[in-house]
């Protein structure tokens, strides 16, 4: 949890736009390994995380414009971002030992 009151003083002007304040969970993440022992010399790990955006990072998304370029927009428009994706994370790994 967060104490958004300095993130809405500073996002004062487009929060009143946009109406509504940030909410205060940002992110929930939970993770797992396999360790998996083929013989005593060699093993192969596997381990990754989801991380699932709360209320309050999809606020703080929606202040932002994902039109701008660079972002592959344009100049004059304004679109909100959604913020609702997971972000994904794994990785694998081969140990050997001799």
């Amino acid at each position: 949890m967060l104490n958004t009151t300095v993130l809405e003083a500073a996002f004062a002007p487009e929060l009143a736009v946009r109406g509504g304040g940030i909410r205060k969970g940002q992110l929930q993440e939970i993770g797992g390994s396999i360790l998996w022992t083929l013989n005593p010399h060699f093993d192969i790990r596997l381990a990754g995380n989801i991380a699932i955006p709360l209320g309050g990072y999809i606020d703080l998304a929606h202040l932002g414009n994902c039109n701008a370029p660079g972002g592959g927009g344009v100049y004059g428009g304004s679109a909100r971002c959604g913020g609702t994706d997971p972000a994904l994370r794994a990785e694998l790994r081969f140990r050997a030992r001799f």
